[in-house]
């Protein structure tokens, strides 16, 4: 039996579906509660998917997070995933397929395991002294993010002002920012230093100016062959430096992409950071500009980098690729081998298990997509 969550939960869930409206409050907790005992739909996800709204026959047709990742590591062997993982292994990768990434400036603290590799693709301080050295030469708008990192979780933007530097809100200097690197390791293989790109320019009408919009695409090869399965633009808000959804808690938007013509949907975001109140947001609440009929520039370029990456991974079966689009074109930023679908079903207002079960059974016969024990 799936496991009870918190009372405050079905409250906040019953709460969302009802919207105030004291008189759906019975058909609100009956669907929260099916949701959860008969389609292994907790109260959040419930509220996440908007099930309330949506006929209950179609419930079953929406993935787990957790129980995708299970099916994705079938179908990615270990090994193979190794070169994703590693943000160092894989920007050489894309240097030696001529795949535009976005350049590795350099490696920081990195973990002795790592080090040979790092040398082959960057400059790598040993020191603070260094450190210190090449960051005098270096842009003056940098993106610091963990060789191992995962959803943004870690990564700062710092900028050059004058002779000192400004990250974390405040005005600091090279030994500051070493230091930092230094201190917050934890379980981090080391820091890459990348420049800060800018969004091609029609994409800076609809996004913030602190983060980067990036295109999650989700591709799959079969028979040789490259399948592009959802595109979404995951669109930062405010002061977010990243573009990572969080389920609604980060307060970015995220928009599906029509796969042909690379035009976005209808852009949806949550009302709140607390818990996932997910409603239809028509104009960018930053710069103003309507999301109607946008148009992702250089759309044809995209398709075409998506199919050389893929092809490029053939031990990858699955991935889900970041693109950003620039003035000059799309790069990628990274690829995963395990993505979350939960961004995709709320910018598609639909569930995706009936698709990637098709999918996924022609890439690795008898693969199955279940959706709680």
């Amino acid at each position: 039996m799936p496991s009870i969550r918190t009372p405050s939960d079905y409250i906040n869930a019953v709460r969302t579906a009802s919207q105030g409206d004291v008189r759906r409050i019975p058909r609100s907790i009956q669907s929260v509660l099916i949701a959860k005992f008969g389609y292994g739909i907790g109260p959040r996800l419930h509220s996440l998917f908007s099930l309330c709204d949506l006929p209950r026959e179609t419930w079953g047709d929406f993935l787990v997070d957790e129980k995708l990742r299970h099916i994705l590591r079938s179908i990615n062997p270990p090994n193979a995933r190794r070169i994703a993982e590693d943000k160092l292994a894989f920007y050489y990768h894309c240097i030696k397929h001529s795949l535009q990434t976005i350049p590795v400036l350099s490696a920081v603290n990195v973990d002795s395991t790592l080090l040979h590799k790092a040398k082959e693709a960057c400059i790598t301080p040993s020191s603070e002294t260094e450190f210190i050295a090449w960051l005098t030469e270096a842009p003056d708008d940098l993106f610091f993010k963990p060789i191992d990192g995962t959803w943004g979780l870690g990564a700062f933007v710092a900028k050059r002002c004058g002779e000192t530097w400004h990250f974390s809100d405040e005005a600091s200097s090279a030994s500051d920012i070493y230091r930092y690197l230094s201190s917050n390791l934890d379980s981090k293989r080391g820091w890459i230093v990348q420049p800060k790109i800018q969004p091609h320019s029609e994409i800076a009408k609809i996004t913030s100016k602190q983060g980067l919009a990036t295109i999650r695409m989700n591709t799959c090869l079969v028979a040789g062959e490259t399948q592009v399965a959802f595109a979404v633009l995951r669109i930062p808000v405010g002061r977010n430096i990243t573009d990572n959804f969080g389920h609604g808690a980060s307060g970015n938007l995220v928009a599906p992409i029509d796969l042909k013509t690379g035009r976005l949907g209808k852009c949806r975001g949550s009302k709140s950071k607390e818990w996932p109140f997910i409603v239809d947001v028509h104009s960018h609440p930053d710069t103003g500009q309507k999301f109607e009929d946008f148009q992702i520039p250089r759309w044809d370029d995209v398709l075409d980098l998506i199919d050389r990456g893929q092809k490029s991974l053939p031990n990858l079966k699955t991935l889900g690729w970041d693109i950003a689009v620039t003035g000059a074109g799309p790069i990628i930023v990274e690829t995963n081998t395990t993505y979350d679908v939960d961004l995709i079903q709320v910018a598609h207002q639909q569930g995706v298990e009936p698709q990637l079960r098709r999918i996924f059974s022609r890439i690795n016969q008898g693969v199955t997509l279940a959706h709680h024990e």
